[in-house]
């Protein structure tokens, strides 16, 4: 009798033994982890104010670099500024104004170019830009939702200068990831605006 309970708890124990290895060694299922973004370092806000090969200038950040894509047609001018860490960029389009009728074609064309988002943008909303001691005037724009742009502005005194600004990012638009960094760029694009400065074409 009593090797019969022995032999008894001893199959016991094997058996315990092999299912603790049994299940031990059976591997998790995979379990799809959610969708995650690269994490993105904001510049420093740091900026420089810097005389361009264009008659203007700007506030620059030192994070930025600057190019001119198109160099000047005329008295035209495009210029690049990249923020590389955020695959950020603004272009500027400077046009030397000819008159009263010229800066109103060129307004309703800024306008045009802005509100040809509303397909994918779904607000836009409009401040006025007026900075009188130097002479700069226009409107700045947010445009929100899944737009490919999310700020342009364009300023003018009115008589000589036009000067309108277009914000992209190198990426697909995905306002709930992408938020910090919009945000960012927002303030940029308001303190280019309320920066900018005229310069004498004849002087450059």
């Amino acid at each position: 009798m009593t090797r019969t309970v022995s032999g008894f708890l001893g199959m016991q124990a094997l058996f315990l033994f092999y299912s603790i290895l049994f299940f031990g060694c059976v591997r998790e299922q995979p379990m799809p982890r959610p969708y995650a973004y690269h994490r993105l370092y904001l510049p420093d806000t740091i900026s420089t104010d810097t005389r361009l090969n264009c008659p203007f200038q700007i506030s620059i950040n030192q994070a930025a670099m600057l190019s001119y894509p198109k160099g000047k047609s005329g008295t035209a001018c495009w210029v690049d500024l990249h923020y590389p860490s955020i695959h950020a960029s603004v272009h500027f389009t400077y046009v030397p104004l000819q008159n009263r009728d010229h800066l109103g074609d060129c307004i309703k064309g800024s306008q045009d170019l802005v509100f040809k988002h509303t397909i994918r943008a779904s607000e836009i909303l409009e401040d006025p830009l007026m900075i009188e001691d130097h002479k700069v005037y226009g409107l700045f724009y947010r445009l929100s939702g899944h737009s490919a742009s999310n700020s342009q502005f364009y300023v003018t005194d009115s008589t000589h200068h036009f000067l309108r600004a277009a914000l992209y990012f190198d990426a697909t638009p995905h306002p709930d990831s992408m938020a910090p960094v919009v945000d960012f760029m927002l303030g940029e694009m308001e303190r280019l605006a309320s920066g900018v400065r005229w310069s004498d074409p004849a002087k450059l």
